[in-house]
């Protein structure tokens, strides 16, 4: 009660153990088991701020636009709807350094062909619902760069004519985000936005 709706609560995961190459989540209530009572991490994934800022510079008959925009947030990455080994779903290149041997430091547990390895199957469906499937997916975008130049008069007799070169989605400045692009952020599955270039001529009359 009291909480936004868009929080999630997850499993804590703990990373691999080194040892059995599975999965640890923390036990909240001590319990020896790890069970629904335990998905007490939260996450918001609301963003906690968002802006953008805009600026025009002018010199002579030349003209530059520029707007920057930003937000700061949590939300799945790319390993959201990775799948267990054997489901016939695609695997992100992470897999390949996934726990393999005793002593192992992997960030992905072991590998199992085996229905019969009941704790590594269990370990894997818990970490659909934990917390590193999720992370930090702040940004800071060049959104949009336009620069124009206003033709003279003397070559244009009787209308406004300029000609200008406009960029959308250009980079980004700033992101930790794995997803191919860090603002489409739902599942980790979007394609990124198109980065598009214009150039035009405006004319008036």
């Amino acid at each position: 009660m009291g909480e936004p709706l868009s929080i999630v609560k997850l499993y804590h995961n703990l990373g691999v153990d080194p040892e059995t190459g599975i999965y640890q989540f923390e036990d909240y209530n001590n319990d020896g088991e790890i069970d629904r009572k335990d998905r007490q991490w939260i996450v918001q994934t609301a963003p906690k701020f968002y802006g953008g800022l805009g600026n025009t510079i002018k010199y002579k008959n030349w003209t530059l636009n520029a707007f920057l925009n930003f937000k700061k947030q949590s939300a799945s990455d790319l390993t959201f709807n990775a799948r267990s080994p054997g489901s016939l779903t695609n695997q992100h290149v992470s897999v390949l350094n996934r726990w393999q041997g005793v002593g192992d430091q992997a960030g992905i547990q072991r590998y199992i062909t085996s229905l019969a390895d009941f704790n590594a199957r269990l370990a894997f469906s818990n970490d659909f619902d934990s917390s590193r499937r999720y992370t930090d997916a702040s940004f800071i975008r060049l959104r949009s760069v336009s620069l124009s130049y206003d033709l003279p008069k003397d070559l244009v007799s009787g209308f406004n004519a300029s000609i200008y070169l406009q960029g959308q989605n250009l980079f980004f400045l700033y992101s930790n985000s794995r997803n191919a692009d860090a603002e489409q952020v739902l599942e980790g599955t979007r394609m990124p936005l198109l980065r598009q270039l214009t150039l035009g001529l405006q004319l008036g009359f």
